[in-house]
This record gives structure tokens, sequence and C-alpha cells, in this order.
């Protein structure tokens, strides 16, 4: 037998078994964020986001943006675009944060992919389609779902440039972060957690190759990273002179904090590595914790994950800044960690089912990911949960523009 065919025939049916168990996943997501997507009433942050939206110009909207809240003035613009497409439903407006929930899924299968292996793109897409939060801001008429996604595309922008410094990769991570940081301004927090990561990502850099593909060349890589670390100084320079206009100018003051520091930092990343999961998220958290022995033992796989851990440990700033100005604690200020939590956690999970099997994308393989998100969800199911839980919260106010379902 002609071991090329064999060869080709086993790719052929890998990719096949890989590009299906992602659009499996992407039905699974598709269907938890659009389900009654119009059901839970618009809150106060929504009505914020229709009160700007139904300006009558694009020149108002931009104006309005300047009193409407601590979020960028972007973050506003997916609304506006949708009430000007005939967006006068619940449902209907909230469709873009649909949309930007299922890029961002797309986003990390090929992020986690090339970082890591097909696997982990899989895993880590599964992860985020089964996420509460993520469920959450993809069905929320919210920047948030838009600051994940760019956030995301900045990272993978950072790893491009750091890889093979040059003008026009630096061009493009500019216009990542600056998007960005035009939708939230805690991009700030999330970029200096990338730049930690990149130094602890060279720290680990001993006789091995940082990347594959790479020679070990560590003044080449600290320049990768001063051009990385400059391009993002450029972008959040340049938001700076667009978009800046203080924080809650216009909006009221925020109420004091009722809980402890570390009290509030646990929570925020209980939220984040899958809280809502109830005991699947004790089973996350121990891949995330071994995906460190696998960094260890992984020499190639070490700078990605370091961006991961960067990141994902600058999700505690917002929490820490929080008590700085005594105000409440939201997951949502962190969220920019959750694709990055979820490739380091995938990494974990992969390792073990690749034991003994070679890291050879297989059928069998491939189709963990999605079966790993439905048994998230029936998880839930059991412990009397939902990915709707947290809806529960939202509630109108009066005095603020509504829409029906």
């Amino acid at each position: 037998m002609d071991t090329d065919s064999v060869g080709s025939a086993r790719t052929s049916r890998a990719n096949a078994a890989e590009i299906s168990a992602l659009l499996c996943i992407l039905l699974i997501a598709g269907a938890l964020r659009g389900y009654q997507i119009g059901a839970p009433p618009l809150w106060l942050d929504e009505q914020c986001q229709l009160n700007v939206a139904r300006k009558p110009s694009w020149s108002a909207v931009w104006d309005e943006t300047s009193v409407s809240g601590p979020i960028g003035r972007a973050s506003y613009f997916d609304s506006a675009i949708a009430w000007r497409s005939g967006a006068r439903t619940r449902a209907a407006f909230r469709t873009p944060q649909l949309i930007e929930g299922l890029a961002t899924i797309v986003a990390v299968y090929a992020v986690g992919r090339w970082w890591f292996s097909p696997l982990v793109g899989l895993l880590s897409a599964a992860l985020l389609s089964a996420s509460g939060l993520h469920v959450l801001y993809s069905r929320d008429a919210r920047g948030y779902a838009l600051f994940i996604l760019l956030f995301l595309l900045t990272a993978a922008a950072f790893d491009f440039l750091a890889r093979k410094p040059g003008v026009k990769r630096a061009a493009l991570l500019v216009l990542a972060l600056l998007a960005a940081l035009s939708v939230h301004p805690l991009s700030t927090v999330a970029a200096a957690g990338l730049g930690c990561g990149a130094l602890l990502g060279l720290a680990w850099c001993g006789k091995d190759a940082l990347f594959p593909r790479k020679p070990n060349d560590r003044p080449a890589l600290l320049s990768a990273v001063l051009w990385s670390a400059g391009a993002m100084l450029i972008a959040a320079s340049a938001w700076y002179v667009v978009f800046f206009r203080g924080v809650n100018e216009g909006a009221p003051g925020p109420p004091m904090n009722a809980n402890s520091l570390p009290y509030d930092i646990v929570d925020v990343y209980k939220a984040l590595i899958g809280g809502y999961w109830g005991s699947g998220s004790y089973l996350a958290f121990a891949a995330f914790a071994w995906s460190v022995a696998v960094a260890w033992r992984e020499p190639r796989w070490r700078w990605s994950l370091s961006l991961c851990y960067g990141v994902t440990l600058a999700a505690a700033m917002p929490v820490v800044l929080s008590h700085w100005t005594h105000s409440f604690v939201v997951p949502r200020y962190s969220a920019f960690a959750l694709p990055f939590v979820f490739m380091a956690v995938a990494v974990g999970i992969a390792d073990a089912v690749n034991r003994g099997t070679g890291e050879a994308l297989t059928m069998r393989k491939a189709w963990i990911a999605p079966f790993l998100a439905l048994a998230l969800l029936l998880g839930m199911t059991v412990q009397g949960r939902s990915p709707y839980d947290l809806e529960k919260f939202k509630r109108s106010e009066s005095k603020w523009p509504n829409l029906t379902e």
C-alpha cells in the first residue's frame, strides 16, 4: 500500500473532523446565545446604548458618547448601526453582540491552533462557547463582547510582531490595540498583562528555542518585545488623543464595595475559570494549573502560555483598582482574560488527551471538544444552574428609553 496515500487520507479525515467539530461548537454557541435573546429586559447600560444609538445623526451619536459612561466611544457604534438598520426590538438590538461573541469563538480557535495545536484550538473554542460569562456578554447590548474579541486580536498581533519585527506588523498591532482601547479603556490593563507575559516568556527562554522555527537569540528576542511594546505605546498615545474623555464623566458615582480585596479577586477568578459550571469549574482550574507543568516540560509552548498567564493575572487589576476607588467589582471588567484562561485550560486538557497517543489530531480527539461543551452544560443542568442565570439582574429603568421583545 502506498504510505503517502495512507498519510494523505488520514490528514484529510483529521481536517474533516476538525472542521466538523468546530461547526458543531459554533452551532452549540449560536443556540445558547440566540435562544430567547430578546426575552430579558434592557437594563440600564443597554438603555444607555439605546439612548446613544437613536440620536438623529452620526455627529450627535459621537457627541453623546462623551457623557455616556466610562466605556470607550467606539463601543456605541455597533448599536447605532443596528438601530439604523431597523433594530426596533430587543433581539435585533442585541444581534451585533451575538455576532461578535461567535466571532470570538472562531478567533480563539484560530489563535489556540496557531499558538499551540488544532486540539487546543478546538478545546478553547468549546470552553468559551459554554462559558456563562461569555454567553451573557454575547446577549448584552454593550461593548464587552467586542472588547473581548478585539483584545484577543491585539494579542495575536503582538505575537505576530514579536516573532518577526517589522513596520507593517507594528502598524497592524497599533491598529488592533487602538480599536480595543477605543472600545474600553481597560485594554490598557490587558496590554500591561500582555507585556508582563512577554517578559515572563523571555525569562523562561533557556537553551531551548522560544519560538518554533526561530533560533534562540536573546538580543533579537528582546528587540522584538521592545518593538511590540513601542507599538502598543504608540497606540495608547493615539487613543488618548482621539478618544479619551475621562472616566465616569457625567455618570453617577459608584457604590461602596462591601467585600474584602482577596474575596473579590477569588470571586472574579471563579467567574473567569467557569465558576458557573459548578463542579466543572474545579476540573477547569486543575487543567489550568496543569498547564504550568506542560509549559515547564514543553519549551516550544512557554512563550504562548506566558502571554496567557500575563493577561490572566492582569485580570486582578480591575479588582484592585475598584477597591482603590471604592466601587463594586463585577467580572465584566476582567472579561478580556476569558480567551486566555481557556487557552491555558485547553493546554492542560489536551496534554491529558494526548498521553500515549501523540499530538496528531484524530476524529476521536476532535470530537472531544464539542462533547466537552455539552458535558459542561449538562453538569450545570444537573446542579440546577443555567447559562442564563446571570441575566436575572437585568431590570429596566423607567426614565430611560426601552424596547419590546
